[in-house]
């Protein structure tokens, strides 16, 4: 082997071996640029909303429909029906975010979470708009239930994200803890909830504490995703991961080859 090819393998070795000091920022970078430039992204992202708009339909025309396990209509009066979404990646889309963070080099921190939420300029997921429109002109109430810090007054940046996008609903922001039960069952208190659309399993089901335990749940529940729960695809973070942090031995020992 010639001094020139030597040296150059003796380069790409060390470049390898200093990697992993960014391995976080960009092992999500192939999930951000599948989010932001793939058409199987949107077309899944547009089937989702094309079959909970169909579902919208069977829902209003089925009494005592429920979409929501905090729900109890036994000797109820009929309610008014509505939906209830989840924010983040089921609405808006905040992948601008994440690939604000990957071409730094950076990790999610609150702080850079708050400063974008601040400037308002979060996109819309595909199917979104077109599914809240359709709902609020079959006369179902729309609920947002977020993990976001935010007021709902027409001050607040998620308002003036939503107004700006041109989509309706009213905010149920998190004053507490980030279980959103309690917020189902309150609008559940007030509604026929008919579907719920999230990305993140918290979305439906106070979600359980581990992999093998999530899995218990999905046998449970896995007959009302696509009936009367719907999921955004969402590659980018999640409550999925949280099993794992930045330790890359934990990913690879749960791979399944």
């Amino acid at each position: 082997m010639s001094r020139f090819f030597l040296a150059l393998t003796l380069a790409a070795l060390s470049a390898t071996a200093q990697a992993p000091a960014n391995s976080k920022t960009y092992e999500s970078v192939d999930a951000v640029l599948w989010t932001q430039t793939s058409a199987e992204y949107q077309a899944n992202a547009r089937q989702v909303y094309v079959a909970a708009r169909a579902a919208l339909d069977r829902a209003l025309a089925t009494p005592r429909w429920v979409a929501a396990l905090e729900a109890n209509y036994v000797g109820a009066q009929p309610l008014p029906p509505a939906v209830i979404l989840d924010l983040d990646e089921t609405v808006l889309d905040n992948s601008a975010y994440r690939a604000q963070l990957a071409k730094a080099g950076q990790r999610f921190t609150e702080e850079t979470w708050k400063k974008w939420v601040m400037e308002s300029r979060a996109g819309l997921v595909p199917g979104a708009r077109e599914f809240l429109l359709y709902a609020r002109m079959r006369g179902v109430t729309i609920y947002y239930i977020t993990n976001r810090e935010c007021s709902g007054d027409a001050s607040d940046p998620t308002r003036k994200n939503l107004q700006a996008l041109g989509v309706p609903g009213a905010l149920i922001c998190r004053t507490g803890t980030s279980d959103k039960s309690p917020r189902r069952s309150e609008v559940a208190g007030m509604y026929h909830v008919l579907l719920l659309i999230g990305d993140d399993l918290n979305d439906f089901v106070t979600a359980a504490t581990t992999p093998e335990a999530r899995q218990k749940q999905m046998e449970q529940y896995g007959s009302l995703f696509g009936d009367r729960w719907f999921i955004l695809p969402n590659a980018m973070y999640g409550s999925w991961d949280r099993f794992y942090g930045d330790d890359l031995s934990k990913k690879l020992s749960a791979l399944k080859p």
